[in-house]
């Protein structure tokens, strides 16, 4: 059984300053990983920033790991048992007559908060000072504000991540739709404009602590093995 031991956030906070190229190469390999689990006829309902690990410290290929969510796509997904306020889509907090079924999307959605989280330093719709009830009525209706999102951040990035936290799933970013967007492009260019979008992590290192401490209230199942799902 492989052991990882650095979550995505802890990396990113590491040092004072990452660049969005950094960033960009997290999240590729998130949405390659998604729309090969996708593919395979499973939704992975456990997408948040500590199931996500780096091999080594001095490596940046990823793994997702807890796999103890993951459903096999049915029209019927079940409603997680215990899910993680701050990484769960609409979908999965509403209980109104508005409320829709869950797909694959939902991943997806978990993705989008990850990204904005890197892109800005904070949480999309959540705030220390937030009730849980708060930050779900804030999941479901409110949209998320591209203005928290550092000024130097490029343009594609910002159209990438509104589009992944789209409250409609439908109309939310798909898996091929994130590996081909302008954004994440091996084009050399974008990637030299990545490389000189620059970031502080003080902010972030805020947003890790936020999410952690909702993590210790709610502890993940403890298989958090990096091996296969199939």
């Amino acid at each position: 059984m492989e052991r990882y031991r650095e979550d995505i956030f802890e990396r990113f906070t590491y040092r004072d300053n990452y660049n969005e190229e950094q960033i960009s190469r997290v999240i590729i390999q998130i949405a390659s990983a998604l729309h090969w689990i996708h593919f395979k006829g499973y939704v992975h309902m456990d997408i948040q920033a500590s199931n996500i690990l780096f091999e080594s410290r001095q490596s940046w290929q990823i793994k997702l790991t807890d796999f103890a969510s993951a459903q096999k796509i049915s029209h019927e997904i079940k409603q997680p048992l215990k899910p993680n306020l701050y990484w769960s889509s609409p979908e999965i907090l509403r209980t109104d007559e508005k409320k829709t079924s869950i797909t694959v999307q939902t991943d997806i959605w978990s993705l989008g908060v990850i990204t904005f989280c890197l892109l800005s330093g904070f949480h999309p719709f959540a705030s220390a000072d937030d009730s849980d009830d708060e930050i779900k009525q804030s999941i479901i209706y409110q949209k998320c504000n591209p203005n928290l999102i550092q000024v130097q951040a490029t343009e594609e990035s910002l159209k990438f991540v509104t589009w992944a936290l789209k409250k409609d799933p439908m109309r939310r970013m798909r898996t091929d739709e994130a590996l081909t967007h302008r954004w994440l492009s091996m084009d050399r260019v974008m990637i030299r404009r990545r490389e000189t979008v620059n970031y502080s992590s003080s902010r972030l290192r805020r947003t890790a602590i936020l999410t952690a401490n909702h993590i210790k209230d709610n502890p993940p199942s403890n298989d958090r093995f990096a091996g296969p799902l199939f």
